[in-house]
């Protein structure tokens, strides 16, 4: 066994002997930059805000939704104006 050089530890620290007390370091106090009233504030601009959208995005769809069942109701009366020698609903009106 020449030239084999032969360690009887398996690891490089002793884990039989005292544990070595590590200080945990201190946290991290990290100082408000809002106060309660400003984020109440903000929590209730954005919930106006989004309530508006939502509003405004409900009242598009609700025009489209007209729009389409005008449109169907006048394709769906068409034929019959057709056959009283009118060319479109434009001509009632």
């Amino acid at each position: 066994m020449s030239g084999l050089f032969v360690l009887d530890v398996l690891y490089a620290e002793d884990f039989d002997g005292p544990a070595a007390v590590l200080a945990e370091p201190e946290p991290e106090v990290i100082e408000p930059s809002f106060t309660l009233a400003e984020l109440q504030a903000a929590r209730a601009a954005g919930h106006a805000a989004g309530r508006a959208a939502e509003r405004e995005c409900d009242a598009a769809e609700e025009a489209r939704a007209r729009a389409r069942a005008a449109g169907a109701i006048a394709a769906s009366l068409s034929p019959s104006y057709a056959r009283h020698g009118r060319d479109s609903l434009a001509d009632v009106a």
